[in-house]
């Protein structure tokens, strides 16, 4: 019987040897891998790093660029503004011209160098209907005008 117990006392021993051995290679195992792990978390805040620092390059360029952009768009808009309005004013001073000059043929007429000797009234006819037409073009245009002025 007590080769019996020391049979059992030594395989419980060897059990335990085993077992304190497997702790030990799952213990130098899991060591390797957190090293591995905290590597590889370094390198990924690195990489994590440079992305931050290229992005935040790239913002700022963005934004002077945008600025830039903002700028220039203020200044075309405002040369568009005074350019519109110089073109807005010749056409009405050409329109007033118009209607000034259609009145007078309104009135007078047009005369031949013979009809004003004689004293006679002109005509209208001939030089009336384009100096009209001119004027209706003259007022659409100018219209046109005003309404890229309030578009722009």
């Amino acid at each position: 019987m007590a080769v019996f117990l020391w049979t059992i006392v030594i395989a419980m021993a060897a059990a335990l040897t085993a077992e304190i051995l497997a702790m030990g290679l799952l213990a130098k195992l899991l060591l390797k891998r957190a090293r591995r792990i905290s590597e590889m978390k370094a390198d990924v805040q690195a990489r994590v790093q440079l992305s931050r620092q290229s992005v935040e390059g790239l913002k700022q360029s963005v934004m002077q660029s945008v600025e830039v952009v903002r700028k220039n768009g203020q200044e075309m808009g405002s040369t568009l503004r005074v350019r519109f309005r110089a073109t807005e004013a010749a056409f009405e001073d050409a329109r007033r011209r118009a209607q000034r000059i259609g009145l007078r043929l309104n009135n007078e007429g047009v005369q031949t160098v013979e009809q004003h000797q004689r004293g006679e009234k002109g005509t209208r006819g001939g030089v009336w209907e384009p100096i009209r037409a001119v004027s209706s073009i003259v007022g659409s245009v100018g219209a046109t005008l005003w309404l890229l002025r309030k578009v722009a």
